[in-house]
């Protein structure tokens, strides 16, 4: 009986990735694992601009939400300008997610990679500067 619950689970766990691929990626940017960032986005470079659901946010949008620089700082060597200035589905660029964090460095490195973003507004008609 013990096997058979084993392998259910394993089924399970291969079939929950293989349907949920964006998953695996989201939880990668939200760790901080940028080795697993690199192996997916090796095997799927479109992924660093698909937008994750329920939130619309890319895995730069949620590396910038949890506070992790180095990933951020990993994955705008691999975006180009117009692709920093993706907005989640509240109209957030990764700067409004560095400033509801607070942390001053990322806000700084992303403007510096585009300045265009502290333009943006969002749903609520407010700029990244008014969450900072």
């Amino acid at each position: 009986m013990a096997t058979n619950i084993a392998t259910t689970v394993i089924v399970v766990e291969v079939s929950n990735e293989f349907t949920c691929p964006l998953l695996a990626l989201y939880k990668y940017a939200h760790k901080g694992d940028w080795d697993a960032i690199k192996n997916y986005l090796s095997q799927y470079p479109d992924a660093k601009t698909i937008k994750i659901e329920p939130y619309s946010e890319t895995a730069f949008h949620v590396a910038a939400g949890a506070g992790n620089l180095k990933i951020v700082e990993e994955l705008v060597k691999l975006m180009s300008e117009e692709e920093l200035e993706i907005q989640d589905i509240g109209g957030r660029t990764a700067l409004f997610s560095a400033a509801i964090v607070g942390i001053t460095t990322m806000a700084e490195f992303l403007v510096s990679k585009n300045k265009n973003q502290v333009t943006f507004v969002n749903k609520n008609k407010r700029i990244p500067l008014v969450k900072a």
